[in-house]
């Protein structure tokens, strides 16, 4: 079984930047969701990671005050984080 890798996010609170600091290099194809807690997707997109231990991404516009899950998965392994 593949351990997920531990990950902080910053800055907190976001505004539109996100920036994702991973516990170890990723490779592979991920997919990088942002949810709601009414579970609203309210960002998604498809990244490609070869011997990276950070992301950044923008939103679309500034997310509602609020508490959200980032989740990222892996499209081989299914392993999300």
């Amino acid at each position: 079984e593949v351990a997920a890798a531990e990950f902080i996010v910053f800055p907190n609170p976001v505004s539109r930047n996100v920036s994702m600091q991973f516990d170890r290099m990723l490779n592979g194809n991920y997919i990088v969701e942002v949810t709601s807690l009414s579970g609203q997707v309210i960002y998604h997109r498809n990244v490609k990671l070869k011997n990276s231990s950070n992301l950044q991404f923008d939103l679309n516009s500034k997310p509602p005050s609020g508490t959200y899950y980032l989740r990222i998965t892996d499209t081989k392994t299914k392993v999300s984080q």
